[in-house]
């Protein structure tokens, strides 16, 4: 995997919010494309430097974001 720097890295951080919450609380979010990423992408090194509150934190907003996107009005 090439190193990445700056926008392109910071990326993944919402994506291991996600695989994150999908693996240790399917009941509230699941996101099987997220969970299907982890082995392509630093998530051990990301997951790491932050912390459960952080990872719930991102998936509420990405839960609510994509209600929002994904409703029809």
């Amino acid at each position: 995997m090439s190193k990445l720097e700056g926008v392109a890295d910071t990326l993944y951080i919402p994506l291991t919010a996600r695989i994150y919450v999908s693996e240790h609380f399917p009941e509230y979010f699941r996101d099987e494309k997220a969970i299907s990423l982890k082995n392509e992408m630093p998530y051990e090194e990301i997951a790491a430097k932050s912390s459960e509150y952080f990872h719930m934190a991102g998936a509420c907003r990405f839960y609510n974001t994509d209600r929002m996107i994904c409703t029809p009005m």
